[in-house]
């Protein structure tokens, strides 16, 4: 019962001392649910994908591929101007600390 009771503590303590992080992941996660909602394609799931849409015969899971092609190429502008969107965003571009490390190693160039 003490190590349920102190196991339960800890629980308690790491989710009110990262409480800020925790909310700032779950809008992050929320924003780009949203997001992703909007380009076109078969449903998926969070962890596997579209893995439990994919045939397990090669010839029929090349049939499938080119079936989603047609049904969801139709729209494909609205998937470009995300990826415009996405592509254009200095958000993404901007380095970890952990780049200056490698830089001092190896230089700047087309790695860093």
């Amino acid at each position: 019962m003490a190590l349920l009771l102190l196991v339960a503590v800890v629980i308690a303590y790491v989710l009110f001392s990262f409480r800020r992080q925790i909310v700032e992941l779950y809008r992050l996660n929320r924003r780009c649910t949203t997001t992703l909602e909007k380009v076109p394609g078969p449903s998926c799931l969070p962890i596997i994908g579209l893995a439990h849409h994919f045939k397990w015969d090669n010839l029929d899971f090349t049939y499938q591929l080119e079936e989603w092609a047609r049904e969801y190429m139709l729209n494909s502008h609205h998937f470009w101007g995300l990826a415009k969107r996405i592509l254009e965003s200095n958000a993404n571009i901007t380095k970890p600390n952990q780049y200056d490390i490698i830089s001092e190693w190896i230089g700047t160039g087309l790695l860093t």
